[in-house]
């Protein structure tokens, strides 16, 4: 049975080298994986990331969760929703949903505006285990 299995947090936390070993060892097990990195997983979401990404593109926070709910309803479409049933494993360096929420909260989007942003993507494929990575500043 497949599993949807996020690793959350922030950068340097290694949760690109856990997915590395978790799929190798899927792998080794005749576990197919596929693995996602958020946002950007789709064609339309490489290219939004590239603009969000933009130090001198001036996007009203608004435009940015836009934007990122719109890479969240491609990922949903093109790769979560498809996987279901197939036997495959979906394993991703961040969820676009929680981290969209994170950094846009941050970004000071209040929770209700969010919540509208994102009710655009209608059909999500629940995630089955999410770790949340965490380390101190110092050591990474």
């Amino acid at each position: 049975m497949e599993k949807y299995i996020v690793f959350e947090g922030p950068d340097f936390t290694g949760k690109s080298t856990l997915i590395a070993k978790l799929a190798a060892y899927l792998e080794s097990k005749n576990i197919i994986s596929v693995v996602t990195g958020h946002p950007g997983s789709t064609e339309i979401g490489q290219k939004l990331r590239q603009l969000i990404k933009q130090p001198d593109l001036m996007a009203d926070k608004h435009t940015r969760a836009i934007m990122l709910a719109a890479d969240n309803y491609e990922f949903q479409k093109q790769i979560a929703l498809p996987l279901v049933g197939s036997g495959k494993w979906l394993l991703a360096d961040r969820s676009n949903f929680i981290s969209s929420m994170a950094y846009q909260l941050a970004d000071g989007i209040p929770m209700a505006d969010l919540q509208k942003v994102h009710d655009v993507v209608v059909e999500y494929r629940p995630i089955d285990v999410c770790f949340i990575m965490d380390i101190d500043y110092e050591t990474r």
